[in-house]
């Protein structure tokens, strides 16, 4: 929030105003970081043979990284089936905005849009599942012994299974629209082929290029950093620096450092590195090393070490020649994390944006907020009793604290000037009625709020309809909704979904209508 916010007290903790910079310095800044360009071209042209559409923006795009005069824009995710939750939408379309964008501003460069794909995580159960008219759909793999990167799991026959629930429910209209999206995982033969051609087919003609940096060659651009990161911790050391600059500025660093900041990656999984006994070890993996053998493992075999959430941003950067990283909000906190790291490594630390909120609502719906007076954030604050707003309880707790408060007075001067000259047994009678007349005031309140519940029944329910198309199952929509669901029923979703972005200002939440 304070990042948002634009706090000058958190200046020393990333390189660049979000808000105010100039393209061209930041542009100028970049060059003096070196990038392997040429690699980088072979990588993406080897990744994309397996490309079942190529479009040709894209081949330009990948062309042009070879020029110096080109650079990035980038976000990234973990990799999930069908494409992910609607927030990995926006940030692919932001990202692509924000590259066109900018590139009105420099007419000597050429700026193009990068969707990171993280393959290398192990965690299955993050990825196996997905959600469809509210109903959650899980793949449990054919075989147990697949393990290891999660991108290299093979798409096998339970996957199409469970794919098949989908479309044995839909209407015949949808079928045709369901199969271009099926066949991108059943023509594929590992999970991350089936997620970049999905996301090429989605966001291609818009020129994304998506990489998967999982690869032996891009890995050994990495290895002097993977060296000190092990062997030197030097990693730990800038980021226990970063925390307490954080702490002093009331911020948490939410990311967890250790010692070492990268795995040890295997077919069988994906295993933690520590130091223990003078030597390397693998924590769930019977794997050691002196310092020497496994200096001689890095060097040889980099792509056997996996960086984690806070090593990763800092590979990314020495991979692409990159401007901006576009991310959420747990991914702005731990860049936040990393401007010591980066500087220690002395690696480019590009702008950092905030990636697009959008909630989609019917035309209905919206056109229900506004006539009521409504303000989106009533439904967005799940905290919020969205009844209120139709049946203002608050109101009715105040009139009635208001009759029970003279009532008190009241019964307060009979206690003092009557019953006392009369008899004394006298006042405890009066209290007795007293607490009685308070509890039917109440019972009578909660009769009258239900009563009037009951009268605004049809405002209820739309406000509960609009509430929970926001928070479906209490999750937020963009985090529960996947996007085929929307593409599935209108194959022009996502282009009608740029061209209403392309014009806002994506700094802040968007509503918009399907």
């Amino acid at each position: 929030k304070s990042y948002l916010e634009a706090n000058n007290t958190l200046s020393d903790l990333y390189q660049f105003d979000y808000k105010n910079f100039d393209i061209n310095e930041v542009i100028k800044e970049r060059k003096e970081f070196t990038t392997d360009r040429n690699l980088l071209v072979e990588i993406l042209k080897e990744q994309y043979q397996k490309v079942e559409r190529p479009f040709s923006k894209v081949y330009k795009n990948i062309d042009a990284l070879a020029l110096d005069t080109t650079f990035t824009i980038t976000t990234g995710q973990q990799i999930v089936l069908l494409g992910g939750p609607l927030y990995v939408l926006y940030k692919a379309l932001h990202t692509i905005i924000a590259a066109e964008k900018l590139q009105k501003e420099t007419d000597n460069y050429k700026i193009v849009p990068v969707f990171w794909m993280a393959t290398e995580d192990h965690d299955f159960e993050e990825i196996n599942n997905f959600n469809y008219e509210n109903k959650n759909y899980s793949w449990q793999l054919e075989n147990s012994e697949q393990k290891g990167a999660v991108g290299n799991l093979i798409t096998d026959n339970n996957l199409k299974e469970t794919l098949k629930k989908i479309k044995n429910q839909l209407p015949k209209n949808l079928i045709s629209n369901w199969q271009k999206i099926e066949n991108q995982y059943l023509n594929s033969e590992t999970i991350s082929n089936g997620f970049r051609n999905l996301l090429n087919e989605w966001l291609g003609p818009y020129g994304l290029i998506i990489l998967d940096a999982n690869h032996h060659k891009l890995k050994e651009k990495f290895t002097s950093i993977l060296k000190r990161d092990i062997l030197e911790q030097a990693t730990l050391h800038q980021l226990e620096k970063s925390s307490k600059e954080m702490i002093g500025k009331n911020l948490k660093a939410n990311a967890l450092h250790r010692p070492v900041n990268c795995f040890y990656l295997t077919n069988e999984g994906r295993y933690r590195i520590e130091f223990f006994n003078n030597e390397y070890v693998t924590i769930g993996f019977n794997k050691k090393w002196t310092k020497e053998n496994l200096t001689i493992e890095i060097e040889k075999y980099p792509e056997n070490f996996s960086p984690n959430v806070l090593l990763r941003p800092i590979y990314q950067e020495i991979i692409l020649p990159n401007l901006m990283y576009i991310g959420g909000s747990a991914e702005v906190n731990y860049w936040l994390q990393l401007k010591n790291s980066f500087d220690y490594y002395k690696v480019f630390y590009p702008i950092l944006q905030h990636r697009v909120s959008v909630v989609l609502l019917s035309n209905k719906a919206l056109n229900y907020i506004n006539i009521n007076k409504l303000s989106i954030k009533d439904f967005i604050n799940k905290k919020n009793n969205i009844v209120e707003k139709i049946v203002p309880k608050n109101t009715l707790n105040k009139l009635f604290n208001h009759i029970n408060s003279n009532y008190e007075n009241y019964i307060h001067k009979l206690l003092e000037k009557e019953t006392q000259t009369i008899e004394i047994t006298l006042s405890e009678t009066l209290n007795a009625l007293s607490h009685r007349q308070q509890k039917q005031l109440e019972h009578f309140k909660n009769k009258l709020y239900k009563a009037l519940k009951k009268k605004h029944q049809q405002e209820v329910n739309k406000l509960l309809d609009i509430q929970n198309t926001i928070y479906p199952n209490n999750i937020f929509q963009e985090r529960h909704d996947y996007i085929f669901n929307y593409q599935l029923k209108e194959s022009s979703f996502i282009d009608k979904l740029y061209t209403t972005l392309k014009d806002k200002d994506l700094n802040q939440l968007i509503i918009t209508t399907i």
